[in-house]
């Protein structure tokens, strides 16, 4: 039965129908149509690049009054994702505002006595800030306008300086210079290099430019820390974890008294609110109950509403603007009471809030929803009202609630619907780890296993050590967390000590064994080298290299050629008499998604390229290391070999991301050549129909647990009918037959820096090749299916890394069911695509399905 099976591998690519192809009457339309639509976008994306580059190249520095005021006019508000301190908005408003009835020198006249400046001191901070503006993006760093960025920083410094650094003047400034760069940039920092008072200056500048480390000297003076301190909250500098002690040192008694005594109890419950919050997320639900538990009635009643209104509070002597979006923590705070034996308490705290009794009739609506086949265009009904601004959170609060009425009643009911809704709507309806940790504990099945391995997974990777974590957030938090440690805050070392512990505790209740104890990007992993291939590389004759920068040119396809099979893009033709030679590219064995680019196949013709035999694989990916010329000086044909010049290109497999971008190599070489007798294309040893070089590119020499599951070869032992789980399985596996390679498009490999148009190409098509699946053996047992498919343990799928770049393979846990076994839902993944597929047993014992949800990376 094995060998029928891999028979059947062989015969996908014997049969496979052909595509037309012929001569260049017959070019391939799709993708000539393909060719057209990304040029006419690169068209367009460089005119609209060039119309504004001409509108905006010039250096706005040599604009006068006059001019920069009649562009500041047109420019857009200050978006609150800018998060300017109130100060600073308000005085940009008036600004802009005064200058359309008024001149640049009268505006700011009227301006300055507010902000405590000279005129002419205000009107030189005037135009520096409208430079920034209107200069925007080009005059950052990496923009257009960056060689003039240094005079720009210079200009700056001067202005500062006759402003006397005065803090407004050190906002301003520091923001309009902040504007085009970032916080790592050497310049903003010069900004206090004249100051008298670094602290101050530091502070102010600290509130203008959102960059933590200036005001990190301030942390040590009482007069200015508390500013700091709330910056970081504010901007989300200081999250999750980390937000902890500082949430908690803020709270402790006397250290609000650098705010106004009108404004400190919003910023007192604005605390309260994060911390209780930061805490629930963190699966801390006794240290969460313990807080909340010790407010008094008010403060808990305004804890646990919806949100709370934006505000300003003048902190240290200036104002800070504050907003909340939190959710209110009731349902979190109900479920960590739950898990603590309150069942009591979690009932009477849910029975306060009413509406939550609607959230029944919600998910209902969304269930049946659901489990419509989409319509024509889309799903684009919404009766159930979740595309309301208040869609997500009436949805999210419906499931929580649902999964804490079965944790206080305990009926025994089936929690299948809460899954799937959960699933399907992209909302997981939780909260952070103590929602987790609930509904945890209620799915107890086993099918659920994979899922709340999973959310606790999530949960855990919050919790890491600040060792453990990815690089970009240990840049962001490592300085931080040295700044306050070095700021002698009182009982800073003693706070930070019990949260550590409190983390490490919560974290070894998350972490389950198989989970990464620490985050690995991809550039940290040592890089795969490819298996070495088994043609013999030669130097290509002097006389027949081609310039590094020849201009390729495609050459049509001979007239009176058969087209290959579908699938197989051509690359190189040749003919000697009536023997007819084609190299070709095709992801066939190689699954490429995002980032391979398939491998080379051989097509070999004995009667002038009228019919071919079956394709050849020849093992070797491209860019792993090799790629081929597409066009040569050396032929291709020498007597019973195939001569292919190539070039090295060996992709760094360091350099893949999902979504792929920057990709790169790592190792080149030039004018060179593979020679690749056809005895070794077609050498089957065994006569299994596949040849050695297919079976050892796909493992299927090799012994377990390496060699694949090749899924029908146990049918022989197995009952005439299967299970309906498998029947189910078979459908989403002849739904995914083929890898969705039509969805995926090619990062560019070496993009020059900037060319956002360069070298975009579509995946290789895989319409006909096998299904690679990564899973257990056992769970595709006696499956039935009309194509090949293949199924990899994890020690196999590392093996496949070495044949061809970020071998993908398909993902798909075990399938989840209802109780009835009349509904059910898989989840799938190719690693840069995946989704949710429904399954729906109709009243005649069919089935029916939706595809619930999808992602692309």
């Amino acid at each position: 039965m094995r060998t029928l099976s891999l028979a059947l591998l062989a015969a996908f690519v014997v049969c496979a129908p052909a595509r037309a192809q012929g001569d260049a009457a017959q070019a391939d339309a799709a993708g000539a149509a393909a060719e057209a639509v990304t040029a006419a976008a690169e068209a367009e994306t460089l005119a609209t690049a060039t119309s504004r580059l001409d509108a905006r190249v010039k250096n706005p520095m040599t604009l006068s009054d006059r001019q920069l005021a009649a562009a500041a006019v047109k420019l857009e508000p200050l978006g609150s994702w800018q998060q300017p301190q109130p100060r600073l908005a308000a005085w940009n408003d008036a600004l802009i505002s005064g200058l359309r009835s008024a001149p640049l020198a009268a505006v700011s006249a009227r301006l300055a006595p507010g902000l405590g400046l000279g005129s002419a001191a205000m009107q030189a901070l005037a135009r520096d800030w409208l430079i920034a503006r209107i200069g925007g993006y080009d005059l950052g760093k990496d923009g257009a306008l960056a060689a003039v960025r240094p005079a720009f920083l210079a200009q700056l410094q001067r202005d500062l300086a006759a402003a006397g650094h005065a803090p407004i003047a050190i906002e301003i400034a520091g923001r309009a210079f902040y504007m085009g760069g970032d916080c790592d940039e050497p310049g903003l920092a010069s900004l206090l290099s004249a100051a008298p008072d670094r602290t101050v200056a530091g502070w102010a500048l600290a509130r203008g430019t959102l960059c933590p480390a200036p005001g990190f000297a301030a942390l040590a003076s009482p007069d200015h820390r508390t500013t700091v301190l709330l910056q970081l909250l504010i901007t989300g500098e200081a999250t999750g974890i980390d937000a902890l002690p500082m949430a908690d040192w803020l709270l402790q008694d006397g250290r609000l008294a650098r705010i106004d005594p009108a404004d400190a109890p919003h910023v007192r419950l604005w605390l309260t609110r994060l911390l209780i919050g930061t805490l629930l997320e963190a699966g801390m639900a006794d240290a969460a109950l313990a807080r909340f538990d010790a407010l008094s009635t008010d403060l808990r009643a305004a804890v646990l509403r919806n949100a709370m209104a934006s505000f300003t509070a003048t902190v240290d002597g200036a104002q800070l603007a504050f907003d909340d979006t939190r959710p209110s923590p009731r349902l979190p705070l109900a479920a960590a009471m739950v898990l603590g034996a309150r069942a009591r308490d979690a009932q009477a705290m849910l029975a306060e809030d009413p509406a939550l009794a609607t959230g029944e009739k919600l998910l209902a609506c969304v269930a049946t929803w659901q489990a419509q086949p989409p319509r024509k265009g889309g799903r684009n009904d919404d009766p159930c009202g979740m595309r309301a601004a208040s869609g997500d959170r009436l949805l999210s609060d419906a499931l929580d609630h649902a999964y804490l009425r079965e944790a206080i009643d305990r009926t025994g009911a089936d929690l299948y619907p809460l899954v799937e809704i959960a699933e399907g709507s992209s909302r997981s309806g939780e909260r952070g780890g103590v929602m987790v940790a609930l509904r945890c504990r209620l799915l107890a099945e086993p099918q659920y296993v994979g899922l709340c391995r999973k959310g606790r997974g999530e949960v855990a990777r919050s919790l890491r050590a600040m060792a453990d974590r990815d690089a970009y957030d240990r840049k962001r938090a490592e300085p931080i967390r040295a700044a306050l440690a070095g700021a002698g805050l009182p009982g800073w070392d003693a706070l930070t000590a019990r949260y550590e512990a409190l983390r490490a505790a919560t974290l070894a209740a998350f972490q389950g064994p198989d989970d990464e104890p620490r985050f690995i990007r991809w550039a940290e992993r040592p890089a795969v080298e490819p298996e070495p291939s088994p043609f013999a590389e030669k130097p290509l004759p002097p006389e027949l290299r081609s310039p590094a920068d020849a201009e390729a040119k495609d050459a049509p396809w001979p007239r009176g050629w058969a087209p290959l099979p579908q699938g197989f893009a051509p690359l190189r033709t040749d003919r000697s008499g009536t023997f007819a030679v084609a190299v070709s590219v095709s992801s066939r064995y190689d699954p490429s998604g995002e980032v391979g680019r398939g491998a080379y196949w051989v097509h070999v013709s004995r009667d002038g390229g009228k019919t071919w035999q079956a394709p050849l694989p020849t093992g070797l990916a491209a860019f792993f290391p090799y790629v081929a010329a597409d066009a040569s000086k050396l032929r291709l044909l020498d007597g019973e070999t195939i001569r292919l010049e190539v070039r090295v290109d060996l992709l760094d497999t360091r350099s893949i991301t999902y979504p792929p971008v920057g990709l790169h190599t790592r190792r080149t070489a030039r004018d060179l050549y593979l020679e690749l007798p056809l005895a070794a294309l077609q050498a089957d040893s065994n006569g299994d129909g596949l040849t050695d070089i297919a079976a050892h590119h796909l493992l299927l020499d090799s012994p377990a647990p390496l060699a694949p599951f090749v899924v029908g070869s146990d049918l022989a032992t197995c009952p005439a009918k299967g299970s309906p789980l498998q029947e189910l399985r078979a459908l989403l596996l002849g739904r995914l037959f083929g890898g969705r390679q039509d969805r995926a498009v090619l990062e560019p490999i070496n993009r020059p820096p900037g060319a956002m148009g360069f070298g975009w190409a579509q995946s290789p098509d895989a319409q006909n090749g096998p299904l690679f699946i990564k899973g257990d053996a056992a769970a595709f047992a006696c499956l039935r299916l009309p194509f090949p498919a293949l199924v990899y343990s994890a020690a196999g799928e590392e093996a496949l890394q070495r044949k061809s770049p970020d071998f993908r393979l398909l993902e798909m846990p075990p399938m989840i069911m209802n109780r009835t076994g009349t509904r059910g839902f898989a989840v799938w993944s190719f690693g840069w695509t995946g989704g949710t597929t429904l399954f729906v047993q109709n009243p005649d014992g069919t089935w029916r399905s939706v595809e619930i949800q999808s992602w692309i990376t």
